[in-house]
C-alpha cells in the first residue's frame, strides 16, 4: 500500500520541510493542501512557472510523488462557479507539469434547492473532466459536507460516471457522519470510483457532546475494517492522513498523528503487518 499525508496537517512547514519530513517518516507521497500561509496553489512559490523544474527535481530526489493536489473548488453555489473552474483548470495544468494524477474538488452543500446544487456540481465536475481529459489528469470529488450520502452520490455518479477521469476521494470521516458503523452500503456505491482515501478519526457527536477529532485509531470510526475491506477488494491507491491542524490548531502535532497512522499499516506497528 502507499501512504501519504496532507499538508493541511503541517501549515507551519515550508515545502522543503514537508519533503524532508515525508522522507524521514517513510511516506510514499505528499498530498498538497496549502504550503505555509498560501492555500491557493497559484500562490505557492514552488508551484510558480519558473520554479517548477526545481520542484520536480526535489520530489524526484526525495523519492516522493504528489498523489493529489487539493483545491478549494466548490460547485454548490452559482457565485463560486467560475472562480472554481479557473482554480481547477490551473490545478490541472500544475498536475500535468508535476506528473500528479489527480486534483480534488468539492460538492459541497445542498442548500434550499438540493437538486440544483447537485446539478451544478455535476456541471462543474464535467467541465473540469473535459478540460483535463487530454492531459490524463483525473478530477476527484471528495466525500465532504452534504455530498456524503447514497442519495446524493447516486445522482452525481449518474452525471459524471461517463468520464473515465472522474473519481471519488473517500473521506471516511465525512461518510461516517451519515452512516457510522453501517458504512458498507455507502462503500458499495462508491467503490468502483474510489481513487484516493483520507484517513482520520473522531469521537462521534452525541446529544451531549459535539464531534471531536482524535488521533487515528483512538476514535469511533472503524478504520481497521474499512482499510481491510479496501485492501481485500484490490484498492491500490493512497491512504492519506488528513490531519486538520490548519483548521483546528489545538490538535496535537502531525508527528503524533503520523505515528498512529503509520502503525495502522504495519509501519511501526502490527495491525496490518
Amino acid at each position: 500500500m502507499k501512504l501519504s499525508f496532507s499538508t493541511l496537517g503541517c501549515p507551519e512547514w515550508t515545502f522543503d520541510q514537508v519533503l524532508s519530513g515525508a522522507k524521514e517518516l517513510g511516506m510514499d507521497g505528499i498530498e498538497i493542501r496549502g504550503i505555509g500561509p498560501a492555500l491557493d496553489n497559484r500562490k505557492i512559490p514552488e508551484f510558480r512557472e519558473q520554479s517548477l523544474p526545481g520542484t520536480a527535481a526535489k520530489l524526484q530526489e526525495a523519492g516522493l510523488e504528489i498523489p493529489v493536489i487539493g483545491t478549494s473548488c466548490t460547485f454548490h453555489a452559482p457565485e463560486l462557479y467560475q472562480k472554481s473552474i479557473d482554480e481547477g483548470a490551473a490545478a490541472i495544468d500544475l498536475c500535468g507539469r508535476l506528473g500528479s494524477p489527480y486534483i480534488r474538488v468539492f460538492g459541497d452543500a445542498l442548500g434550499s434547492k438540493p437538486e440544483e446544487s447537485i446539478a451544478q456540481a455535476v456541471r462543474g465536475i464535467t467541465e473540469l473532466c473535459r478540460y483535463a481529459h487530454k492531459s490524463g489528469v483525473g478530477v476527484l470529488l471528495e466525500i465532504h459536507g452534504e455530498f456524503n450520502t447514497c442519495e446524493v452520490l447516486d445522482k452525481v455518479l449518474e452525471g459524471c460516471a461517463q468520464w473515465e477521469n472522474f473519481g471519488i476521494l473517500w473521506d471516511v470521516e465525512h461518510s461516517d457522519r451519515a452512516y457510522g458503523d453501517g458504512w458498507q452500503e455507502f462503500y458499495r456505491l462508491i467503490a468502483p470510483f474510489i481513487r484516493h482515501v483520507h484517513i482520520k478519526d473522531c469521537l462521534r457527536s452525541t446529544s451531549s457532546s459535539p464531534l471531536k477529532l482524535t488521533l487515528p485509531g483512538k476514535g469511533d470510526i472503524p478504520l481497521k475494517d474499512i482499510t481491510a475491506r479496501l485492501l481485500d477488494d484490490g484498492y491500490n491507491g493512497y491512504f492519506s492522513l488528513e490531519w486538520e491542524k490548519r483548521w483546528v490548531p489545538e490538535l496535537p502535532g502531525i508527528e503524533d498523528a503520523l505515528a498512529c497512522f503509520t502503525s495502522m499499516f504495519g509501519r511501526g506497528g502490527d495491525i496490518y503487518g
